[in-house]
């Protein structure tokens, strides 16, 4: 894993490597500006497009008077690609829940925007 920090922002990236050859990277951005424009590129991709699952609080926000509007721990929820996460009382998700974003390669890399985001799993 490795982080980046510059500027009051914190970024972290964990990736976990398959056996197949894929490989999962896990981001998280912990800066306080949530309107930064600031783009992150991801090495390694193999294919058109890599998938990602956003991660985004759902519900109220409990952030004790502050405008940290993107932590997910400050939340009642989460959500996954704007979709509110939830089971059923059968355990299991509801279908369509956990369809991916496409995020285009190019020259071997996956690029996405930071602004608004909070977390995300990016699988290449």
């Amino acid at each position: 894993g490795s982080s980046v920090a510059s500027g009051g922002e914190t970024l972290h990236a964990f990736s976990f490597s398959g056996k197949e050859g894929g490989m999962v990277v896990a981001v998280v951005n912990w800066d306080d500006d949530v309107n930064r424009t600031q783009a992150v590129a991801v090495k390694g991709c193999g294919h058109e497009a890599a998938d990602m699952y956003e991660l985004t609080p759902a519900g109220p926000i409990h952030d004790g008077g502050s405008d940290l509007d993107n932590i997910i721990a400050n939340s009642v929820g989460i959500a996954v690609n704007g979709q509110d996460l939830h089971v059923d009382s059968d355990g299991l998700v509801p279908a369509g829940l956990l369809v991916p974003k496409a995020v285009p390669c190019r020259r071997g890399e996956a690029q996405f925007s930071l602004a608004g985001l909070t977390a995300a799993f990016v699988v290449l």
